[in-house]
């Protein structure tokens, strides 16, 4: 069987399967996404591993990696402070300066 032969819907089924601890259909409700009946996934591996890490990783560890990457990734916008301390870290203490 090619993927031109697959319906639609098996496209979509497939993918969930592929993510089997991630929940799209609710993540997609609870962020508003219309219905549909295709998916376009250019990168399949790199959700696989997602979920690899989903179902390897305690909620605690996955909060505490969300919380640091949103620190850190808002740390220019910050006040002046935090964005000093983010430089002290990132550009001495793990540059080893």
């Amino acid at each position: 069987m090619t993927e031109e032969n697959v319906s639609q819907d098996d496209r979509v089924t497939r993918w969930f399967k592929l993510t089997p601890h991630v929940d799209w259909q609710a993540y997609f409700k609870a962020m508003g996404v219309p219905a549909f009946s295709s998916l376009n996934v250019k990168a399949p591996g790199f959700f696989q591993a997602i979920d690899a890490l989903l179902g390897s990783a305690s909620m605690d560890e996955i909060k505490t990696y969300v919380r640091w990457q949103l620190l850190t990734g808002s740390a220019a916008g910050m006040p002046a402070d935090f964005v000093a301390q983010n430089f002290a870290f990132f550009g001495t203490v793990l540059a080893w300066r």
